[in-house]
């Protein structure tokens, strides 16, 4: 995208950052444009077992704690424009009771959201056995409509439904 746009190959860098791993733009003393990915919000919500109220607060701590705020500053005092964004949303879900390890397929999704199994033919059988439950099929996929999830948890966040906040991608422009 960026090389169509005129930029060069060493004025685009990429990287990652988190807490244990600070953005140090020296590392790109030619870069025009930083891509700079993070995770550590992803893992904190994934790890909200309380709800959005947790996720709140593990967020506030993280945005405190983290050095997230002087590196967008520093981009700044350098004239880069800085944009934040998400891959997907993320909803506040109550679980409904986990799936047995045996009938989904392990190696394509831990979700709570959605469940792919083996085949296609378990994901109806799954659907005919559950017939309360709120859910799509595609494929070998079951995926939830409402604000259930796929776990012995009571309240937790999460994605991989079809629910709007979880496919809204939450951006923002920072400064203005």
């Amino acid at each position: 995208y960026w090389s169509s746009r005129g930029y060069t190959e060493n004025e685009i860098a990429y990287t990652r950052f988190g807490t244990l791993t600070q953005l140090d733009i020296s590392d790109f003393p030619n870069a025009e444009v930083i891509g700079a990915v993070c995770t550590d919000l992803d893992n904190l919500m994934h790890g909200a077992l309380m709800g959005n109220a947790q996720l709140f607060r593990d967020t506030d701590t993280w945005i405190r704690e983290s050095k997230v705020v002087s590196m967008i500053r520093e981009l700044q005092a350098k004239s880069f424009r800085c944009y934040i964004t998400s891959d997907h949303g993320n909803i506040e879900a109550t679980g409904i009771g986990a799936v047995s390890m045996s009938s989904r397929c392990l190696s394509n999704s831990r979700g709570k959201r959605h469940i792919e199994f083996t085949s296609e033919d378990m994901a109806r059988a799954y659907l005919a056995s559950h017939p309360e439950t709120k859910a799509g099929q595609r494929d070998a996929t079951v995926f939830l409509r409402d604000s259930s999830a796929f776990c012995s948890d009571s309240v937790v966040v999460t994605h991989g439904g079809s629910h709007m906040l979880e496919m809204l991608v939450p951006f923002g422009i920072v400064g203005g």
